[in-house]
């Protein structure tokens, strides 16, 4: 996400033929519909019918479909527009099951008092992520599709309590 934040007008510039105004109104569109998002999963965190990681398995899987339609060019234009808040509204909805999973994962395998060192430890392997996807990504666009997916099937197998490969590695 953050290649999608540092060079996302850049990329609609180049690949969609927008101004910088309208290729800055796609980014604004992806963080409001994002924030947006962030509300309306948190009601899906407390719903029965759907655990944690099947709502971020649903909107995950929404938001790499929307990377796809983007990075495809199928649709050009001020298509981006709609396309990347639909991807920032999928994004958002997911982010509060997913800090529930981590957060129940925590506890479950390392005990109440290792919270603060995961979320330190995701959130900075985050940052440090983010800082070098531009240099790993030549085509951002099917990247962040990628790593959603990837997350998709990471999400799965802690909402199941298989173990994963950092489990085994442990």
């Amino acid at each position: 996400f953050g290649v999608l934040q540092s060079f996302s007008q850049t990329i609609f510039n180049h690949l969609y033929n927008l101004d910088l105004k309208s290729a800055s109104t796609a980014l604004t569109a992806y963080l409001v519909c994002s924030g947006v998002g962030c509300l309306l999963g948190g009601f899906f965190t407390n719903q029965e019918k759907l655990s944690n990681g099947a709502v971020v398995a649903i909107a995950l899987s929404f938001s790499a479909l929307m990377s796809l339609l983007l990075a495809s060019c199928i649709l050009t234009g001020y298509w981006a527009i709609l396309f990347m808040g639909a991807m920032g509204l999928g994004t958002g909805i997911a982010s509060p099951s997913r800090d529930i999973m981590i957060r129940k994962a925590t506890i479950n395998k390392l005990g109440m008092k290792s919270i603060g060192r995961v979320y330190g430890f995701t959130y900075c392997g985050m940052d440090v992520g983010q800082s070098l996807s531009p240099q790993m990504f030549m085509a951002a666009l099917f990247g962040v599709a990628i790593l959603q997916t990837l997350a998709i099937f990471t999400a799965l197998s802690v909402d199941s309590g298989q173990k994963s490969s950092l489990d085994l590695a442990t």
